[in-house]
Protein backbone atom coordinates (compact mmCIF):
# COMPACT_ATOMS: atom_id res chain seq x y z
CA UNK A 1 0.00 0.00 0.00
CA UNK A 2 1.37 3.76 -0.68
CA UNK A 3 1.89 5.70 2.05
CA UNK A 4 -0.40 8.93 2.12
CA UNK A 5 0.93 12.80 3.64
CA UNK A 6 -1.97 14.05 6.33
CA UNK A 7 -0.95 17.56 6.80
CA UNK A 8 -2.53 18.74 9.99
CA UNK A 9 -2.44 22.96 9.60
CA UNK A 10 -3.40 25.44 12.52
CA UNK A 11 -5.02 28.66 10.88
CA UNK A 12 -2.74 31.51 10.80
CA UNK A 13 -2.81 34.55 13.79
CA UNK A 14 -5.91 36.15 13.97
CA UNK A 15 -7.57 39.37 15.07
CA UNK A 16 -8.84 39.09 18.49
CA UNK A 17 -12.41 38.12 19.30
CA UNK A 18 -13.14 41.61 20.82
CA UNK A 19 -16.80 42.69 19.17
CA UNK A 20 -16.29 39.66 16.97
CA UNK A 21 -18.44 36.41 16.93
CA UNK A 22 -15.62 33.93 17.02
CA UNK A 23 -16.37 32.40 13.25
CA UNK A 24 -16.06 35.98 11.85
CA UNK A 25 -12.33 36.30 13.55
CA UNK A 26 -10.19 37.49 10.53
CA UNK A 27 -6.42 37.27 9.62
CA UNK A 28 -4.16 39.68 10.75
CA UNK A 29 -1.74 41.59 8.70
CA UNK A 30 0.84 38.97 10.13
CA UNK A 31 -1.50 35.99 9.91
CA UNK A 32 -1.73 36.64 5.75
CA UNK A 33 2.02 36.82 5.50
CA UNK A 34 2.51 33.45 7.54
CA UNK A 35 -0.13 31.80 5.23
CA UNK A 36 1.31 32.58 2.08
CA UNK A 37 4.59 31.14 4.20
CA UNK A 38 2.81 27.96 4.92
CA UNK A 39 2.25 27.92 0.88
CA UNK A 40 5.67 27.98 -0.16
CA UNK A 41 6.68 25.55 2.90
CA UNK A 42 3.91 22.82 1.16
CA UNK A 43 5.70 23.65 -1.79
CA UNK A 44 9.33 22.42 -1.22
CA UNK A 45 8.14 19.68 0.73
CA UNK A 46 6.28 18.48 -1.89
CA UNK A 47 3.36 18.00 -0.06
CA UNK A 48 0.34 19.69 -2.34
CA UNK A 49 -2.87 18.56 -1.29
CA UNK A 50 -5.21 16.81 -3.14
CA UNK A 51 -7.98 17.70 -0.65
CA UNK A 52 -8.52 20.01 1.81
CA UNK A 53 -10.95 19.81 4.91
CA UNK A 54 -11.12 23.27 6.12
CA UNK A 55 -13.05 25.01 9.05
CA UNK A 56 -16.09 27.15 7.81
CA UNK A 57 -14.27 29.61 10.44
CA UNK A 58 -13.55 32.87 8.44
CA UNK A 59 -9.74 32.72 9.72
CA UNK A 60 -9.18 29.02 8.57
CA UNK A 61 -10.89 29.85 5.24
CA UNK A 62 -8.40 32.82 4.91
CA UNK A 63 -5.85 30.92 5.67
CA UNK A 64 -6.53 28.42 2.79
CA UNK A 65 -7.09 31.01 0.34
CA UNK A 66 -3.67 32.46 1.20
CA UNK A 67 -1.78 29.52 0.96
CA UNK A 68 -3.04 28.03 -2.05
CA UNK A 69 -2.16 31.27 -4.48
CA UNK A 70 1.55 30.06 -2.91
CA UNK A 71 1.39 26.18 -3.98
CA UNK A 72 2.60 26.77 -7.33
CA UNK A 73 1.34 24.83 -10.14
CA UNK A 74 -1.89 26.01 -11.95
CA UNK A 75 -4.34 24.22 -9.83
CA UNK A 76 -4.58 27.37 -7.42
CA UNK A 77 -8.50 28.02 -6.33
CA UNK A 78 -8.92 24.12 -8.50
CA UNK A 79 -8.12 21.90 -5.41
CA UNK A 80 -11.05 20.37 -4.22
CA UNK A 81 -11.95 21.91 -0.74
CA UNK A 82 -14.88 20.84 1.93
CA UNK A 83 -15.40 22.70 4.91
CA UNK A 84 -16.80 20.97 7.38
CA UNK A 85 -18.59 22.41 10.66
CA UNK A 86 -16.92 19.33 12.93
CA UNK A 87 -13.25 20.72 12.73
CA UNK A 88 -14.38 24.06 14.03
CA UNK A 89 -16.61 22.36 17.01
CA UNK A 90 -15.44 19.11 17.31
CA UNK A 91 -12.84 17.15 19.28
CA UNK A 92 -9.91 15.18 18.17
CA UNK A 93 -12.12 11.98 17.74
CA UNK A 94 -14.61 13.59 15.20
CA UNK A 95 -11.50 15.18 13.24
CA UNK A 96 -10.19 11.42 13.09
CA UNK A 97 -13.39 10.16 11.63
CA UNK A 98 -13.38 12.65 8.78
CA UNK A 99 -9.93 11.56 7.49
CA UNK A 100 -11.12 8.01 7.61
CA UNK A 101 -13.81 8.80 4.98
CA UNK A 102 -10.85 10.14 2.50
CA UNK A 103 -10.84 8.30 -0.81
CA UNK A 104 -7.96 5.89 -0.53
CA UNK A 105 -6.67 7.80 -4.13
CA UNK A 106 -5.99 11.03 -2.02
CA UNK A 107 -2.21 11.36 -1.81
CA UNK A 108 -2.04 13.84 0.23
CA UNK A 109 -4.67 15.38 2.62
CA UNK A 110 -4.74 18.71 4.63
CA UNK A 111 -6.71 19.58 7.55
CA UNK A 112 -6.87 23.23 8.57
CA UNK A 113 -8.72 23.86 11.89
CA UNK A 114 -7.93 25.25 15.38
CA UNK A 115 -6.62 24.34 18.71
CA UNK A 116 -6.59 22.91 20.96
CA UNK A 117 -7.84 20.16 19.25
CA UNK A 118 -5.11 20.52 16.03
CA UNK A 119 -2.22 19.39 18.94
CA UNK A 120 -4.45 17.08 20.47
CA UNK A 121 -5.11 15.21 17.00
CA UNK A 122 -1.11 15.59 15.96
CA UNK A 123 -0.23 14.25 19.75
CA UNK A 124 -3.06 11.23 19.03
CA UNK A 125 -1.04 9.99 15.73
CA UNK A 126 2.53 11.14 16.63
CA UNK A 127 2.57 10.50 20.51
CA UNK A 128 6.51 10.59 20.96
CA UNK A 129 6.32 14.19 22.34
CA UNK A 130 7.69 15.43 18.91
CA UNK A 131 5.31 18.21 18.65
CA UNK A 132 5.01 20.06 22.05
CA UNK A 133 3.43 23.15 20.96
CA UNK A 134 1.01 23.91 17.80
CA UNK A 135 1.41 27.83 17.21
CA UNK A 136 -0.96 29.68 14.96
CA UNK A 137 0.32 29.03 11.04
CA UNK A 138 2.30 25.88 12.14
CA UNK A 139 1.75 22.79 10.50
CA UNK A 140 2.84 18.45 11.24
CA UNK A 141 3.36 16.86 8.30
CA UNK A 142 2.52 13.04 8.99
CA UNK A 143 3.05 10.15 6.55
CA UNK A 144 -0.14 7.46 7.21
CA UNK A 145 1.69 4.36 5.94
CA UNK A 146 -1.74 2.19 6.14
CA UNK A 147 -3.48 4.32 4.69
CA UNK A 148 -6.54 6.80 5.42
CA UNK A 149 -9.17 4.16 6.75
CA UNK A 150 -6.85 2.94 9.36
CA UNK A 151 -5.84 6.45 11.10
CA UNK A 152 -5.35 6.55 14.77
CA UNK A 153 -3.48 6.58 17.38
CA UNK A 154 -0.16 6.41 16.75
CA UNK A 155 -0.52 5.46 13.13
CA UNK A 156 1.63 8.51 12.07
CA UNK A 157 5.61 8.98 11.51
CA UNK A 158 6.52 12.91 11.80
CA UNK A 159 7.57 13.63 8.54
CA UNK A 160 8.16 17.69 9.08
CA UNK A 161 6.91 20.22 11.69
CA UNK A 162 6.77 24.08 11.05
CA UNK A 163 5.53 26.75 12.20
CA UNK A 164 6.19 30.20 11.16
Amino acid sequence: MTSRTFVVLRHAEAASGIGVADTDRPLTERGIRDAQRVGHALAELGCVPDLVLCSPARRARQTWLQLDGNLGGSRAGARPVRHERAIYSGGADDLLDLVRETEEDTATLLLIGHNPTLHRLVWTLVPDGAVNGFPAGCFAAIDVADGWRAVGPAAGTLLRFWAP
